[in-house]
């Protein structure tokens, strides 16, 4: 990789307790083509902190941490770890995500989604631009729901190019949207939002937290039949419990619900069939002891939950009446929803459902008789007494003539991953976006005719067939 003027310094930051089977923490990443560890080093005052500055092009990257036992490519790699401190990641192996620009604000903490129990909350970052120039420390602002902050030059260290601002005195509780930019002394100029909310953890003592085991998850390694589901941690506090997880349903999906304490990361392991003992295959969040990590963040939304219909369901003409729900329930606090906010609509247009008081809140009723032949969407949205909006809500299903062939609907708006994944510079949103798939053997029965719709189709689509 060349190291050249116009290239930016990034300087990676992992958080990491080194396991005793290990050698070192590194990133790995596409500014290289994915062919080395850069080992990142251990900081003295801190052994938990590892860094590494690698100067890096203007462009889109990937990346991820690894420990490692030895430098040899990747072949010494341990373990993959997706940036904790880093809001933006997605694709099938939860690669971290990075547009690296001249200058460039990054790292803006606290995360963007977050809920953050410190008050003052410290606001912190880094800012870097490329080798050929120099940042104006006088342009650099920081805006706390739109208001700037006085002399916010005086707390950027120019040398480590930190920034790091601890308010004097605590903040009222809410949410709280921080702007962070910084301009070059060439004229490039650049900002970075992170919104998080700030809230007292002894306003609620204990919350539900759902776990989640996908038994047909591809990160799964397990070669026999799954019998029983169960994990084990310290969800309570100093107890130590076993929870049986409920499955499968008709999608593998196995579900345990319990109660535990609002921001306070838990360790834990799931337990296949009372002998096999392992990571959540799914989670991505694993700790300094190398076990996966639970976190209750309390929800300041209502929530869509309970759907009557799973996403990609294939219904045979004609369907005859056909009951599609999901049911809205209160945050964490047990704000009461609005019920004249509750939204549902088919195919995009409004519908008048049924209401029906469930589990402190409503579940949405929508009833059709003989759907159209195609792909549809039901989409459900609402809001609680107090104006929190919930996160959009659809399910996606599909209507067929009887040995029509093979149908696959795909879930809406799916191709972002996780985190907030954004579509790179100059590429149509839904450009990756399958929504239809149909296969069908020809007449003569030597041939698979394969059909795919995707949200756009762009110059940027692609499609690559396995057989």
């Amino acid at each position: 990789m060349a190291q050249d003027q116009s290239a930016v310094p990034i300087e990676f930051e992992f958080h990491h307790e080194l396991a005793a089977t290990d050698s070192g923490v590194g990133v790995a990443g596409s500014f290289d083509g994915w062919q080395n560890v850069f080992p990142m080093t251990q900081q003295s005052d801190n052994p938990l902190i590892w860094r590494r500055i690698v100067p890096i092009p203007e462009g889109n990257i990937a990346y991820k941490f690894v420990t490692y036992i030895s430098l040899n490519g990747l072949s010494g790699v341990t373990n993959w770890i997706t940036d904790p401190l880093n809001p933006k990641f997605g694709g099938p192996f939860n690669d971290s995500r990075l547009k690296v620009t001249n200058p460039i604000v990054y790292y803006l903490l606290p995360k963007e989604g977050t809920v953050v129990t410190d008050n003052p909350p410290p606001i912190s970052a880094k800012i870097s631009w490329r080798n050929d120039d120099s940042i104006d420390p006088g342009s650099i602002q920081l805006l706390i729901n739109g208001e700037a902050l006085p002399n916010a030059a005086d707390f950027f260290d120019t040398e480590t190019r930190r920034f790091l601002y601890i308010p004097a005195e605590a903040w009222e509780l809410g949410e709280y949207t921080v702007e962070l930019s910084a301009t070059t002394l060439s004229g490039a100029t650049t900002s970075t939002k992170t919104t998080f909310e700030l809230f007292d953890p002894k306003a609620i003592l204990q919350a539900p937290f759902e776990f989640v085991l996908d038994s047909k998850s591809p990160n799964l390694q397990f070669p026999d039949s799954i019998e029983t589901v169960a994990v084990n941690g310290r969800f309570g506090g100093d107890v130590f419990q076993t929870l049986p997880l409920q499955g499968p349903d008709g999608e593998g999906i196995w579900r345990g619900i319990v109660q535990m304490k609002p921001e306070v990361p838990v360790e834990y392991e799931v337990v296949i069939n009372s002998g096999y003992f392992n990571n959540d295959p799914d989670n991505p969040h694993i700790s300094e002891g190398q076990k996966s990590v639970a976190i209750k963040h309390i929800s300041i939304l209502p929530e869509w939950k309970k759907f009557s219909l799973r996403d990609g369901q294939i219904f045979n003409l004609p369907t005859g009446f056909v009951s599609m729900w999901g049911v809205i329930v209160p945050n964490d606090s047990g704000t009461g929803i609005d019920k004249s906010s509750i939204v549902a609509r088919f195919d995009g247009e409004s519908v008048f459902p049924i209401l029906v008081p469930n589990s402190g809140g409503w579940m949405t009723v929508v009833n059709k008789t003989n759907m159209p032949e195609g792909r549809h969407l039901i989409t459900f949205a609402g809001r609680d007494s107090s104006g929190h909006e919930s996160e959009p809500a659809s399910i996606s299903i599909g209507v067929y003539p009887p040995n029509s062939g093979f149908h696959y609907i795909d879930s809406y708006d799916d191709d972002r991953g996780g985190g907030n994944y954004q579509y790179p510079e100059g590429i149509p949103d839904g450009s990756a976006d399958i929504t239809e798939l149909h296969i069908i053997a020809n007449t003569s029965g030597d041939s698979l005719l394969f059909t795919l719709r995707v949200d756009t189709l762009s110059e940027y689509t692609k499609v690559d067939l396995f057989i």
